[in-house]
């Protein structure tokens, strides 16, 4: 082959690659680098997104968890003081339990009813670590043959029991 035909075939051979090359990224097989850029920023804020989302469920559901055991620590509250059978002289008393690996702070406060024979009883329940922060409020009602009477107060008409002066200690034995 004459050098001419040589030279002729290497610049359609060049040619023939620019044309190639130019009607691949026409036809579309490929992407380019902003389609790139932008597929993974609309990835990477749904990813993002979904990611809020989760935090969030785990929060609720740990909210839920712990008002779930501030309730249980409440109505146990409650039935220590119906299975005692006779009522609390103090009107209110605080103590501490531990349920699910959770210490918590407990509040009972006894109020009298238009019957001399049923108290209210109102439990409020909070984390230890957070004392302000009320996750339970139970509100329940113990029976008593006993007229009710708190420390201090005058003994009821028509009974023969003295006044009581001094409080018991807190429900549940817990200090305060």
């Amino acid at each position: 082959m004459t050098s001419d035909t040589q030279t002729k075939l290497r610049r359609n051979k060049a040619t023939w690659r620019k044309a190639t090359a130019r009607n691949h990224c026409r036809n579309g097989s490929g992407f380019t680098l902003i389609e790139v850029v932008v597929a993974l920023a609309i990835v990477v804020v749904s990813f993002m997104a979904l990611y809020g989302v989760i935090l969030q469920m785990v929060a609720s559901i740990t909210l839920m968890q712990e008002k779930t055991l501030a309730s249980w620590v409440a109505f146990d509250q409650i039935t220590e003081l119906r299975i005692k059978g006779t009522p609390p002289t103090d009107r209110k008393s605080n103590g501490i339990k531990e349920m699910g690996g959770i210490t918590w702070l407990y509040s009972v406060e006894i109020r009298p009813t238009e019957s001399e024979s049923i108290r209210q009883v109102i439990v409020t329940v909070a984390p230890e670590n957070e004392p302000d922060r009320t996750l339970g409020l139970v509100s329940g009602v113990i029976m008593s043959d006993a007229p009710l009477q708190f420390p201090g107060s005058p003994p009821t008409p028509g009974s023969n029991a003295p006044p009581i002066v001094s409080g018991a200690s807190p429900v549940g034995g817990a200090t305060q």
